[in-house]
C-alpha cells in the first residue's frame, strides 16, 4: 500500500502531536488510512511494529528541522509533498463495502421474493382464464351440436352450393345469415359480461371477419372491417388524416388498384378499394385541370387561381392595388424531352419570394419557343389580358389587379405573340449584372 508521505506526517502533526505512538495510537492511524482510501489493512504485529518504527523516525526528522529553524521545516514539507511511502501489508475489502454487499443480498432475496408471489399470482390467473375459456368453448360446441341435430338442417347443408360458386348477391345473403348464426351461438356470453365484437372464420384457405355487433354512429367496432367511407358526416379530421396519409403511399409508391385490393382482402382493416376511389374522386373533383389548346399540357384558370389566393390573404384591404408576377422557365427532362413550367405569385404576399408563394398555372410539353408557346398558351395569355389593369371582386372586397411579366428572356416570346399586349405590360429580367424592368 502506497501513501502520500506529506499526507501521513499531517495526520500524525495535527492528530496526535503531543501524544505518544503507542499502539493504540498506529491503529487509530490505520483506520483513519482505512477511511481515507476506502480500504480495508490487513496488518499483522510485525506490519504494525514497522509501521509505528517509520511513525517515529518521522516525527523525530520534523522535530530537528523545527529546531534548526530557518528554511529546513519548509524544505521538510516539500520535500514529503512528491514522496510516498509503501507499506507492505495486504488489502481487504473496506466495512463499508461490506455492508453495502450484505444490503445488495438482502435485497436481492425480497425482490425474489416478491417476483416469484406475483408469478404465481399471474399463474392462477392464467389458469382462471383458460378455465373460462374452455366453458365456453364447451358451451359453444354444445350448441352447435343442438343446431346439427335438428330436423331438416342436415338436408339443407347437403343443398347448400360452396360460396365461391355463389353470385356476389347470394354471397351477401350468405354473410347476413352466418352473422345472424354467430350472434346466436354466442349469445351465452352475456352471462359473463362479455359482449363479441367479431369472429374469424377461414373460408376457402382466407381469414374473413365476421363483424356481429356494430357501434350506435352504424360503423364498426374498433379493430374490425373498416368500411368507413370519406364522406360521412360522422367522419372525424383523424380518419381524413389516414386517408390521406394512404392514398399519399400508393401513389408514391405506385401500387395499382387491383394490387391495393388483393391486399386489402388480406388485412380486413385497411379500407376498401371502393372507398378509396371515392376519396381519390372527391379530391380530384376540387382541382379544375384542363388541357392546353394544343393539347400538349393541363392548365388551370388563371383568375379563378388568383381569387383563391386572394381569399386567403388578410392583410390585403378593399381598395387596394394587386400586383401579380407571372413568370415561367423550360426545363430539359430528356435528350428529346421538353417542358415548360408556367407560375404566378402576388408580390402583396409575404411568401411571394418562396417556393410556396407561386403558384403553377400551366405546364406544357413543348420548346421554349414562340410556335410553341403561342399555342400552348393562348388560354392563360387572354386571361391575363382581360385581367391587366381590371377590378377583381373577391368576397364583397375589390382589388385593382397590375400584371408584371418575370422569368427568362427567352420566355418573354409568348407576350410577343399578340404585338399589341406588349406595351401594357412590365417586363423585369434578371441578368448577371444587374436587376432592369422595361415598361
Amino acid at each position: 500500500m502506497k501513501v502520500l508521505k506529506s499526507k501521513l506526517f499531517e495526520i500524525l502533526d495535527t492528530q496526535f502531536k503531543d501524544v505518544p505512538l503507542t499502539d493504540d495510537v498506529v491503529i487509530k492511524i490505520k483506520s483513519i488510512l482505512e477511511n481515507l482510501y476506502f480500504t480495508g489493512i490487513d496488518a499483522d504485529t510485525a506490519a504494525l511494529k514497522v509501521f509505528k518504527a517509520y511513525l517515529y523516525r518521522l516525527r523525530n526528522s520534523a522535530k530537528e528541522c523545527r529546531k534548526r529553524g530557518g528554511t529546513q521545516f519548509s524544505l521538510f514539507l516539500k520535500s514529503l509533498s512528491c514522496a510516498y511511502y509503501t507499506w507492505k501489508v495486504a488489502l481487504c475489502p473496506h466495512g463499508m463495502e461490506k455492508q453495502m454487499e450484505r444490503q445488495k443480498v438482502e435485497a436481492k432475496k425480497v425482490c425474489d421474493a416478491k417476483l416469484k408471489e406475483q408469478k404465481n399470482s399471474y399463474l392462477s390467473v392464467i389458469k382462471e382464464k383458460e378455465k373460462e375459456k374452455k366453458q365456453l368453448e364447451e358451451k359453444f360446441h354444445n350448441y352447435i351440436a343442438t343446431v346439427k341435430e335438428t330436423p331438416g338442417s342436415t338436408g339443407k347443408d347437403k343443398k347448400r352450393k360452396p360460396f365461391s360458386d355463389l353470385a356476389n348477391s347470394s354471397q351477401s345473403k350468405r354473410r347476413k345469415v352466418e352473422k345472424d348464426f354467430c350472434k346466436d351461438a354466442l349469445s351465452s356470453l352475456d352471462d359473463f359480461g362479455l359482449k363479441p365484437v367479431s369472429v374469424i372464420v377461414t373460408r376457402g384457405g382466407k381469414q374473413e371477419i365476421i363483424n356481429i355487433y356494430e357501434k350506435e354512429n352504424n360503423t364498426l367496432p374498433e379493430g374490425s372491417e373498416n368500411t368507413r367511407t370519406p364522406d360521412q358526416n360522422n367522419t372525424s379530421q383523424e380518419d381524413v388524416d389516414e386517408l390521406n396519409m394512404l392514398v399519399y403511399v400508393l401513389d408514391v409508391f405506385n401500387v395499382s388498384r387491383e394490387a391495393y385490393g388483393n391486399i386489402s382482402m388480406l388485412y380486413q382493416t385497411l379500407p376498401r378499394r371502393h372507398i378509396i376511389q371515392k376519396y381519390i374522386s372527391k379530391l380530384n373533383s376540387k382541382f379544375k385541370i384542363t388541357d392546353t389548346p394544343d393539347g400538349l399540357g393541363v392548365q388551370q384558370s388563371f383568375k379563378d387561381q388568383l381569387t383563391n389566393v386572394l381569399k386567403s390573404m388578410t392583410t390585403v384591404e378593399n381598395g387596394d392595388v394587386i400586383t401579380v408576377k407571372v413568370s415561367g422557365d423550360g426545363t430539359n427532362v430528356g435528350k428529346r424531352l421538353h417542358f415548360v413550367n408556367m407560375t404566378f405569385a402576388v408580390i402583396n404576399e409575404k411568401k411571394c419570394i418562396s417556393a410556396q408563394g407561386n403558384y403553377p398555372l400551366c405546364i406544357l410539353c413543348c420548346k421554349e419557343n414562340y410556335e410553341g408557346l403561342s399555342k400552348g398558351l393562348a388560354d392563360i395569355r387572354k386571361e391575363v389580358s382581360d385581367l391587366q389593369g381590371s377590378t377583381l371582386n373577391v368576397d364583397g372586397r375589390e382589388f385593382e389587379i397590375k400584371i408584371v411579366l418575370g422569368g427568362t428572356t427567352s420566355f418573354f416570346w409568348w407576350p410577343l405573340a399578340y404585338q399589341e399586349l406588349w406595351p401594357s405590360f412590365s417586363v423585369c429580367t434578371v441578368n448577371a449584372a444587374n436587376l432592369t424592368s422595361v415598361t
